[in-house]
């Protein structure tokens, strides 16, 4: 497969000039109608502004993994990251093993399902690899306060 599903072509550009000045978000939302929307906006526009609310991060990790099965675009890692380091703030160490193994599961689900190598691309990244890093001290912290 290649960046796109098909379908998600199919969808964006009916018209071959319909795409002419607008932005990735604003096609993706238009080939989804708003499907990955969160509270009416593109999951990027709340990175900043709700960083630190717990169920805003939680509500674009969800949007982040249906636009990897809608579109086939790899999930954005920020809002997996933040999901964690809000669960630890809060001493939830068994939710951030939660949220760190479905992003984890999912990037490796989506490598295989399209014939990626394991190791390379997001995989290689320090933000996958600080995430994938923060799993082991999770489950310390779990035991130590179960």
């Amino acid at each position: 497969m290649g960046l796109f599903h098909k379908d998600f072509f199919d969808k964006a550009f009916d018209d071959e000039f319909a795409f002419l000045g607008k932005s990735s978000g604003q096609l993706l939302t238009e080939s989804t109608n708003g499907e990955l929307l969160v509270d009416g906006t593109e999951t990027y526009n709340l990175a900043q502004t709700h960083k630190n609310d717990l169920h805003t991060m939680m509500r674009c990790c969800e949007s982040e993994l249906k636009k990897m099965d809608l579109v086939g675009l790899m999930t954005a890692p920020f809002y997996f990251e933040r999901v964690a380091i809000l669960a630890r703030k809060d001493k939830n160490y068994s939710f951030e093993i939660e949220i760190i193994e479905k992003y984890i599961s999912s990037i490796r689900k989506f490598y295989n399902e399209n014939g990626l190598q394991l190791g390379e691309g997001v995989m290689a990244g320090t933000r996958y690899k600080a995430i994938e890093g923060r799993l082991s001290k999770a489950h310390e912290l779990l035991l130590k306060n179960p």
